[in-house]
């Protein structure tokens, strides 16, 4: 900052828009309805096991009861 590159109210004005940007974006996160459970199961691996998807469908038809 000593240098001329940053004054302490640039860098004021940066903090402010920056916790602004992180707010929205934490509000936009928590406004994001939660997938369903079963669905944890669906991107974790590129193929699946087959001992994998029997769980799946074990955890989701619980979910269902």
């Amino acid at each position: 900052m000593n240098k001329g590159l940053l004054t302490t109210e640039r860098k004021e004005e940066m903090v402010k828009q920056f916790e602004e940007e992180i707010e929205k974006a934490v509000k936009d996160f928590e406004g994001t309805p939660l997938p369903p459970a079963h669905e944890t199961f669906d991107y974790v691996y590129e193929k699946p096991h087959p001992q994998l998807l029997k769980q799946r469908e074990e955890f989701k038809n619980r979910l269902e009861r």
